[in-house]
């Protein structure tokens, strides 16, 4: 495999779209500075005040995407690209000015060491998954491994 093959990889973005919108990257929630007056939903917010992102909330937004709770890669493959709704659908990296630089980077080194894992080891999903308490910091799984990872035998 070679960097060329990554943009072939297309179920693979999906999945990784997917997992970044239910575990951001960056954390729970974003801080921006006010630096002009603006109005949303009525409110007068001005200059100087701290605006909290709630990423967590806008990745499970019904308006935005179907069944939020479910984990469902195909919601952002053709027809359907729910994160193309509304620019800052998807903000696990920021969105806008703000968006992580290294956004790029990020995702093809996750291609690179998701395809290498894949390629390389032999793997068995725990039936018992449970989801994640998204709401409660840190996130932990206490021990419980969704996936066995292991080496193939060698074939003599």
């Amino acid at each position: 495999m070679n960097l060329g093959h990554l943009k072939q990889l297309n179920q693979m973005t999906y999945f990784l779209k997917e997992i970044e919108r239910l575990y951001n990257p960056a954390g729970v929630v974003l801080f921006r500075g006010v630096v002009k007056e603006i109005e949303y939903a009525g409110y007068c917010i001005p200059p100087g005040w701290v605006v909290i992102v709630a990423q967590g909330l806008t990745h499970r937004m019904s308006e935005i995407y179907t069944n939020p709770q479910s984990f469902y890669p195909e919601r952002f493959a053709p027809p359907h690209e729910e994160d193309k709704k509304d620019s800052f659908a998807l903000i696990g990296f920021g969105g806008g000015e703000h968006i992580c630089i290294g956004i790029e980077f990020a995702k093809m080194e996750m291609k690179i060491f998701l395809a290498t894992l894949l390629q390389r080891y032999d793997w068995k999903v725990t039936p018992e998954y449970e989801p994640n308490n998204y709401y409660q910091l840190p996130f932990q799984r206490e021990g419980k491994l969704q996936a066995q990872v292991s080496k193939p035998a060698l074939k003599t």
